[in-house]
């Protein structure tokens, strides 16, 4: 029975996102729900995200008078874990006034991971509570498909979050990372213990050694 590999699986519907965009391009340049449902659904789909499912993929959600996000993804236990915004083809993806709203609604819901996406260009805001770092930037207009897969799997896979895997997985997946501290180096003025000492060796001082007395031209035996 032929095994399917999940990057493979990703770069095959990656592919096709890819050739839809160019073929329509006119109408997703204009239409962002077109761009939603036939370049950044099959995406989500293929990292595991079910967008049949309103509480696993939360549509339209609202979160105050002045702003809706595209889609909200909640982990198995209902909890916010990703914002993805969408946006029409070749739209800006940087606007800082609306992105820095975006980010800050996502830190108060406590998300890991925003994307901002024209359904081709994706840009991932991770590590939110440290700030605004610059966000991780990929394309699939340049048909470099496997290192978008790479990076869709590293940062949307719903299994990060849990979904997919058993209860007591669920919660290893949903946990932060652990810092293990480091083992402290062994002092270099630590005394050895004795039965590890080794006797001292006797070395014999070279001025003191006998010379023989040779006479010219004679060679030693």
């Amino acid at each position: 029975m032929p095994h399917s590999s999940p990057v493979a699986a990703i770069y095959q519907v990656l592919q096709q996102v890819q050739a839809n965009a160019e073929t329509n391009v006119g109408i997703f340049q204009k239409n962002e729900a077109a761009t939603r449902a036939a370049l950044i659904d099959p995406v989500l789909r293929a990292v595991g995200w079910d967008t049949t499912n309103v509480r696993m993929v939360e549509p339209e959600k609202t979160l105050s008078n002045e702003l809706r996000i595209d889609y909200l993804l909640n982990d198995p236990a209902g909890k916010p874990w990703i914002v993805v915004e969408a946006k029409c083809l070749g739209s800006s993806l940087d606007k800082y006034g609306y992105v820095g709203k975006i980010l800050g609604y996502a830190i108060s819901l406590n998300v890991h991971t925003v994307c901002i996406t024209d359904g081709l260009t994706w840009h991932i805001h991770s590590h939110l509570q440290n700030g605004k770092p610059e966000p991780i930037v990929f394309t699939l207009a340049k048909n470099d498909f496997l290192s978008a897969a790479n990076e869709l799997i590293r940062w949307l896979d719903a299994a990060r979050c849990g979904h997919g895997l058993p209860p007591a997985a669920q919660e290893t997946a949903a946990a932060p990372a652990i810092e293990i501290p480091l083992a402290k180096p062994v002092s270099k003025q630590s005394a050895k213990p004795k039965h590890l000492l080794q006797p001292e060796m006797a070395f014999t001082n070279v001025a003191q050694v006998h010379q023989l007395k040779l006479l010219p031209g004679q060679k030693p035996k």
